[in-house]
């Protein structure tokens, strides 16, 4: 699902920001992440899982 599909770059995305070791970009993209799974969450959105 494309929902699960923005959630993997979003991991990409903090995972790139931990190895260059660059503090500031990982807590953006964890607070853009943690934004998002908290609307998702609130919308009742299927997130391509099994459940």
């Amino acid at each position: 699902s494309q929902v699960a599909q923005d959630r993997l770059h979003d991991h990409e995305r903090i995972l790139q920001a931990v190895i260059d070791r660059d503090p500031e970009a990982v807590a953006e993209a964890m607070r853009e992440h943690l934004q998002k799974a908290r609307q998702i969450l609130m919308a009742g959105e299927p997130t391509g899982g099994d459940g």
